[in-house]
């Protein structure tokens, strides 16, 4: 086997946030635009009646530990950072928030804020003047996952950095797939059907730091491997293809060396003896591993 699993794609179910103590908004979160982080003191889940006194003069203020400490820092706990002093809400008095980029606020990249999410609490500026939650004035301590947006692009890695040795999907959006002989719309058009499962298998190419070149098959015998294990799976809810695998087992590298590019095109599932390019490969894309 090659250190090929398959991952399923589940339909996101989005709850009421106002039924809940923290959150994040909006939903899903693009970590490199501006969102805010909430924590409502009036709900039974924050346990911090000992904030809803607060106020424009005597306001909360954030205290954060993931996926990262804040850029600026904390500040002490009998002396919060000015910089982490929070907004409240307009309309709803014991509703306050942190309006920020969460990358920048945090000096993460993208993967690392949406595998750790957010873990962060409210309090006074001074945390240990009193109060009912364990004689601090505080919150409970929160964990809030981030979900990401979905993707736009016609193909989308995940994570978008990684080591030769992590798991790797793509997801590929065949609706937007110029080529005409994948793309749905143009093979109904012509009287064909859509791909589904099996009908699209994936070329992966890699490129180690020596410069040696290495592939799971050759392109034009992809869809001649018994058992096809480069076959996309069709997701019907969320309509792409995806395909999951680690590079480093799926291309079997030696162990002096480590993949730092990996080119990959899409294949039909067809002999493609005697057909032009066009009719049975996409164009090729392009990703390099490592932090570089």
């Amino acid at each position: 086997m090659r250190g090929f699993i398959t991952l399923f794609i589940s339909s996101i179910c989005y709850t009421q946030l106002w039924a809940q103590a923290a959150y994040v908004s909006p939903v899903p979160t693009n970590v490199n635009k501006l969102a805010k982080i909430y924590v409502d003191v009036s709900q039974p889940d924050c346990n911090c009646p000992n904030l809803q006194d607060a106020s424009q003069e005597d306001p909360l203020y954030m205290w954060t530990w993931s996926p990262s400490e804040p850029v600026v820092g904390n500040g002490m706990w009998d002396s919060s950072n000015e910089d982490m002093r929070m907004q409240q809400d307009a309309d709803n008095p014991n509703l306050w928030y942190m309006e920020v980029i969460i990358t920048d606020f945090y000096g993460v990249d993208d993967a690392t804020a949406y595998e750790n999410g957010l873990s962060y609490l409210a309090k006074k500026k001074d945390g240990l003047s009193g109060g009912s939650n364990e004689t601090e004035n505080k919150s409970n301590d929160f964990n809030v996952d981030l979900i990401a947006p979905p993707c736009e692009d016609k193909v989308c890695p995940h994570p978008q950095v990684i080591t030769d040795e992590d798991y790797f999907t793509l997801y590929y959006d065949i609706a937007q797939e110029s080529n005409s002989n994948f793309n749905p719309d143009s093979l109904i058009n012509t009287g064909m059907s859509p791909l589904v499962d099996g009908d699209v298998l994936i070329h992966v190419k890699g490129i180690t730091d020596l410069g040696n070149v290495l592939q799971n098959a050759s392109q034009s015998n992809v869809w001649a491997q018994v058992d096809n294990e480069y076959s996309l799976i069709w997701d019907e809810d969320q309509q792409v293809f995806y395909y999951t695998f680690i590079p480093r087992n799926l291309l079997f590298v030696a162990d002096d060396e480590t993949i730092v590019e990996l080119q990959i095109t899409f294949i039909k599932n067809t002999d493609p003896s005697g057909l032009l390019p066009n009719l049975w490969r996409t164009d090729r894309e392009t990703y390099y591993l490592g932090c570089n």
